[in-house]
């Protein structure tokens, strides 16, 4: 079987996977290069799991052996984590993300109570890609904040500052690195004032929430 024949056999959901990763890490080198030597070194581990990943993570072939299409159904990235958007509402509300393949095994997320929880303890890098859009032109000014907390503690905040007569908005990609415990349980904030929510709203298909494990041995 030839490498096209192959590569023709993935699934849809794999390389939506495959590209949401490879952005993901894109914008990731993007933020952090510069910033210091660390930065460098992180990318340089995102980069090796994100390979493994690639590698292990393709549909069994009529030649892989039945060991290897087992291993390829049940492996997981357990490192990495990423939750789409999944309502276009903006308001003062707890965001929601959709369940998706994209959280490994190293994590663990509940849809009904919208929480990601950390099964090891590490230090994570944690990320937000937020995408707005005006729906109703001409859209006044306004401003979304959204916090990623845990046990009330706000860890990770990002602001969008929305302009009149604007059409499409990316926040700034936010991103800290956070020590967390095993069993801590994040959600996401949002806060918006409701003249901003009549006009704008979220773009599900452009906005996640993502987190790396870059110290810390995984489960």
């Amino acid at each position: 079987m030839t490498a096209t024949d192959t590569e023709s056999l993935q699934p849809r959901a794999a390389r939506s996977w495959h590209a949401c990763l490879v952005t993901s890490v894109i914008a990731l080198f993007v933020l952090l290069l510069g910033v210091t030597v660390t930065a460098t070194l992180i990318i340089r581990q995102i980069q090796t799991e994100l390979a493994t990943v690639t590698h292990v993570t393709h549909e069994p072939t009529e030649d892989t052996s039945s060991h290897e299409a087992q291993v390829g159904r049940k492996y997981k990235m357990k490192k990495f984590a990423y939750l789409h958007a999944e309502t276009r509402q903006l308001g003062n509300i707890t965001m929601e993300w959709a369940s998706s393949e994209l959280v490994g095994s190293g994590y663990n997320f509940n849809h009904a109570q919208q929480v990601l929880k950390t099964l090891a303890e590490g230090s994570y890098l944690l990320y937000l890609d937020l995408v707005f859009r005006c729906d109703r032109p001409p859209c006044g000014p306004g401003s979304v904040t959204v916090q990623v907390v845990y046990n009330e503690h706000p860890q990770l905040e990002c602001r969008a500052q929305l302009p009149r007569g604007g059409r499409e908005v990316r926040a700034e990609k936010c991103w800290g690195v956070r020590q967390l415990s095993s069993g801590d349980r994040l959600l996401a904030n949002m806060d918006t004032s409701a003249a901003t929510a009549k006009s704008w709203s979220l773009d599900t298909t452009k906005s996640g929430m993502g987190m790396i494990m870059i110290d810390g041995e995984s489960q």
